[in-house]
């Protein structure tokens, strides 16, 4: 029967308090006894301490003040990009978070994955950042070129993964050997690359998990300047890693075995009294010395060497750190008690104890107890009881725990993730590399086609599926995303590489010095991208577009696909077939994951009528049914919601009359044409009889429509140049190309050409397993035979209100598909507005992202403030923010008017970050 969590949050504080309280007596114990033992002169020493550690750790205090502690990983993210941007300069974020860097409250974060990857140029000192709470350090260094700041106080202890923490962070060399590692169950690649990296962390192996094995630290010092870089070995069951840790690391039996809890065992007592209970350190360091030495005070207990006959011989010499008062920056290596009498096995030990330091006896009755023996004060029954007692605070609130399933540092579906990963982890289609790419790729990727007959053709539908990154401790709660571009006849790859996957490509791709060398575009790593939050699945449809195609690649041609002639019905069909073959052929494991469904453009067809496919079909309405499609919502971008709409089609003719008006509405809202001019038109245009503007469709009304046209020409002319995806774009053209009026196919600003060519080689070709002598990146602009079909899918987005989440979002700076008739077409919907027209934000303070509606029934329309056509390259930040609120359920952060975080824009980071766009070739078609 489980608790509440009430129940167990009590027991957990319960048993904390308990613990502290006989931790505290034990250290306050074992300082009196070894003061006593010591000559004057090192207790002398021993009271420095604490002042010696205070001084030095005010070393990286800062004043506190008012400083605001960060609430998430992803607040944090973006205050360090404001920092490197603006080199720590910015006012407001000084007066928010304080300064310097080192002095920012970061207690309260969990996952610092990927936090300075790829920032060449950090090097800030952030010793003094407290970290106890954090989990997961994958990545957080990686590519951090110049970094080597002293990390040693850093509170480690609940680290639980930190693959590739380091890795390429070529200066980094500092000693680490302090660190706990006591929650550490995965560190591949921790130091890969780290050229510089050569510290002796043999204290590592008595710290980690008897059951950690040596495929856990794989490639742990590969490529640095390590004297010995092979993998730790380990042996589960016996003991610890035993190195080497960039040194080999000397074993034998002077080794202490790691031990989670103390254990208690009588001592030797050469008088025949009653042996006092003693205890067996938790951790005993060994006298392996480091590359660079604790900062920690030590003292030796050397035996006398007068030995008299009958007596128990004294172990060799031990150093053991001293407690004191003043929270040790690193607890690494101090024992829970001090050393003890030398004690005996207990019967059911299978494996040789640590050697202790025995008693020492003395003539003098009334001489002070020997080092670890209980004096007078407090005597060792009463030490027993007080660790007994937190022993069996800490077995109840470790049962009630495991009842409870209260566990918010690991995963709740492990067990689905390691079968998953199992399944995965050799599948034929993964994609081990990509060109361009010096780095292990930040998830899993696969590559390949889906076969399948549809039509009387043979179909082979290229995809890429993209695993969720790893960011926290599972994946396999986050769902899986399709996304789509448009076109017709666009390729979603251009999404995938260009917009929202890990690796984006743009005109930074040719400024890197591996460009240069090798020829081949360097990805950039985008830190919002949407496999942050989901698993995000591509199709190219329908063939020929992209790489897919029908029949054999000799029968391929591009312009058609056998006797098939695309429609928006056929297409659907298509998808749908594809996503069956996806799940019954090759990842039948995504199966139980919930479905997303996201697209822009002429996505704004494909997406809804592939949904109506999904939910049409009477098995995936069946609870019963194992096999049913989890669809649980889709977006749409800057959509085409029907052929006939005021959303969609040719938009500057001036051939329909609702999408003529909202494009002169757009331009008049943001200023591009004169107030005198836009009423001149409104006046010319708008017939008082009819509920339309600019009717062609009335004979009798032609000498009217042709004072309309006039009027509309003459604002044309006086708007000047444009780019038609985004308004404020100020793309430099390439090539000699100009944009093409003409709405959806005009191409857009971005890393089109840089796709085109990264596309084109054989290596690419070769990574992603597909065929090599064709590339379809956008058939509209050829004979590619589709005739739009669906001209208004207003009643199916009535029929599906409450049964599925939709977001209809759009850039509000997008000429093409405007924002103005986005929302007019929403609000003729006839939902009822269950949240009216409010502002919503990056951060949850003042960082506009833009507007949002909220409907009955789940349906949100939303706009993005400064984002054209493609919203995840022109705001990226905002794209990530709105679409995880989204998928999450969670409501769009609002505006705060009170709130005095930094509002700073975004600032100018590496170029992983920055996500230019530039002008693309007119065949580019993204729409």
């Amino acid at each position: 029967m489980q608790c509440g969590y009430i129940k167990c949050l009590l027991t957990v504080l319960l048993t904390v308090v308990s613990f502290s309280s006989a931790q505290q007596q034990q250290q306050q114990d074992r300082h009196s006894v070894i003061n006593r033992e010591l000559p004057e002169q090192q207790q002398q020493q021993v009271q420095q301490v604490p002042q010696e550690q205070g001084r030095r750790r005010e070393q990286v205090t800062c004043e506190r003040g008012n400083r605001n502690a960060f609430q998430n990983r992803i607040e944090l993210s973006l205050a360090i990009a404001v920092w490197i941007g603006t080199n720590g300069a910015d006012v407001s974020q000084q007066a928010y978070y304080g300064t310097p860097i080192n002095c920012w409250d970061v207690s309260q974060i969990t996952i610092m994955t990927r936090l300075f990857e790829g920032q060449q140029t950090f090097n800030a000192n952030i010793s003094g950042w407290e970290v106890s709470q954090v989990t997961n350090m994958d990545r957080m260094f990686a590519g951090c070129t110049a970094f080597n700041q002293p990390l040693q106080d850093w509170d480690t202890s609940g680290v639980i993964s930190a693959n590739s923490m380091f890795e390429n962070a070529r200066s980094f060399n500092q000693d680490l050997s302090s660190w706990n590692l006591q929650s550490l169950n995965s560190a591949s690649g921790i130091f890969s690359g780290a050229s510089s990296f050569s510290q002796n962390l043999c204290s590592w192996s008595d710290e980690l998990q008897a059951s950690f094995t040596s495929a856990q630290m794989l490639g742990a010092f590969q490529n640095t300047n390590c004297p010995i870089q092979t993998e730790p070995v380990c042996t589960p069951g016996d003991r610890g890693c035993e190195g080497p840790f960039c040194f080999a690391c000397p074993m034998g039996p002077t080794t202490p075995l790691p031990s989670k809890s103390p254990t208690i065992m009588p001592s030797l007592n050469p008088t025949g009294a009653t042996p006092a209970p003693s205890v067996v350190p938790t951790k005993m360091p060994t006298s392996v010395p480091s590359a660079s030495p604790s900062s920690r005070p030590t003292i030796n207990l050397t035996p006398n060497p007068t030995v008299t006959p009958g007596e128990p011989t004294v172990s060799p010499t031990i150093t053991v750190p001293i407690e004191t008062n003043e929270p040790s920056p690193s607890p690494v290596d101090q024992p829970t008690a001090a050393p003890v009498a030398m004690g005996v096995l207990p019967p059911s030990a299978s494996t040789p104890m640590a050697p202790t330091v025995p008693a020492q006896t003395t003539s003098n009755p009334s001489a002070a107890p020997a080092v670890g023996v209980a004096s007078d004060n407090n005597s060792a029954a009463g030490r027993l009881s007080q660790w007994m007692g937190s022993m069996v605070a800490i077995a109840a609130t470790m049962t009630f725990i495991m009842i409870c399933d209260v566990n918010a540092s690991h995963c709740q579906c492990e067990n689905d993730d390691k079968i998953h990963s199992s399944m995965m982890e050799s599948h034929p289609d993964r994609v081990y590399q990509v060109p361009g790419w010096n780095q292990p790729l930040p998830s899993r990727w696969y590559s390949g086609y889906l076969d399948y007959d549809f039509h009387g053709q043979q179909v082979h539908t290229h995809y890429v599926l993209l695993e969720a990154e790893q960011t926290g401790d599972c994946t396999c709660d986050k769902p899986l995303i399709y996304w789509s571009n448009g076109g017709p006849g666009a390729s979603s790859l251009f999404g995938l590489l260009t917009e929202i996957g890990p690796l984006i490509l743009s005109d930074d791709s040719l400024k890197t010095e591996d460009y240069t060398k090798t020829g081949i575009p360097t990805p950039m790593y985008n830190p919002h991208a949407w496999t942050r939050f989901g698993s995000v699945l591509i199709f190219d449809q329908p063939a020929p577009v992209g790489f897919s195609h029908c029949n054999g690649p000799e029968e391929f041609q591009a312009q058609n696909c056998g006797d098939i002639a695309w429609t928006d019905e056929l297409t659907s069909e298509n998808i749908y077939t594809a996503l069956q073959a996806f799940y019954d052929k090759k990842f039948p494991s995504y199966k139980p994951k919930d479905l997303y469904l996201t697209g822009e453009s002429y996505g704004g067809i494909y997406i809804p009528t592939f949904a109506r496919r999904i939910v049409e079909d009477p098995k995936n309405n069946d609870p019963k049914n194992e096999d049913a499609i989890k669809l649980k919502g889709f977006a749409v971008g800057d959509g085409c919601l029907g052929t006939k709409t005021s959303v969609c089609g040719d938009l500057l003719n001036g051939d329909v009359a609702a999408a003529a008006y909202w494009h002169i509405v757009f331009m008049a809202g943001h200023h591009q044409i004169p107030l005198s001019d836009y009423q001149m038109v409104m006046k010319a245009c708008y017939h008082s009889d009819q509920e339309g503007f600019l009717t062609f469709q009335k004979p009798e009304l032609k000498e009217a429509d042709e004072v309309c046209k006039a009027a509309i020409e003459k604002i044309k002319a006086e708007i000047g140049g444009f780019f038609t995806y985004s308004l404020y774009n100020d793309c430099p053209y390439r090539n000699g190309l100009a944009a093409i009026q003409g709405g959806q196919n005009d191409y857009p600003c971005g890393g089109g050409i840089v796709l085109e060519e990264y596309l084109k080689l054989d290596s690419v070709k070769s990574a992603l397993h597909v065929q090599s002598d064709f590339f379809e990146t956008d058939n509209a602009e050829g004979d590619f035979n589709y005739t739009p079909t669906e001209p208004d899918l207003t009643g199916f987005y009535k029929e599906i209100n409450g049964k599925l989440k939709v977001l209809v979002y759009n850039g509000d700076t997008d000429p093409a598909i405007t924002s103005f008739a986005a929302q007019n077409w929403t609000s003729y919907l006839g939902l009822e507005e269950t949240q009216h027209w409010r502002p919503w934000t990056i951060d949850g303070c003042q960082r506009m992202g833009g507007y949002v509606s909220r409907y009955d029934g789940m349906f949100d329309f939303l706009t993005i403030r400064g984002a054209g056509h493609m919203v995840p390259t022109e705001k990226p930040e905002a794209s990530y923010a709105f679409l995880q609120a989204w998928i999450n359920g969670d409501d769009y952060p609002t505006f705060d008017p009170k709130c005095r975080k930094p509002t700073s824009t975004e600032a100018v980071v590496t170029a992983s970050n920055v996500l230019q766009v530039d002008e693309t070739k007119a065949s580019m078609l993204r729409g």
